[in-house]
């Protein structure tokens, strides 16, 4: 059975998932909108569901959960040795 708790790591991610959505909600005010400033909107508004996942994830609390963030270490350390290679 999964726990739902908030975790330090949780909460942690709030504020990063608040700002990109508050910057996204300024652009898409304007009233006479570019093509590049609706481009850039959206780019804060994913930005912002992506910590909300985030969010989500680190909040289940499951006995095999911490091997996703080994996971993830290991993806990035590869993509930084490819990154170097190139």
């Amino acid at each position: 059975m999964l726990d739902i708790a908030l975790t330090y790591y949780a909460v942690g991610r709030t504020a990063p998932m608040i700002l990109p959505a508050a910057i996204a909600a300024y652009l898409f005010t304007f009233r006479r909108r570019e093509p590049a400033t609706l481009w850039l909107g959206a780019f804060f508004a994913l930005l912002g569901l992506w910590n909300l996942s985030y969010i989500i994830v680190y909040s289940i609390n499951y006995p095999s959960a911490g091997y996703a963030w080994n996971l993830a270490c290991a993806i990035a350390f590869a993509a930084v040795a490819r990154l170097q290679i190139a």
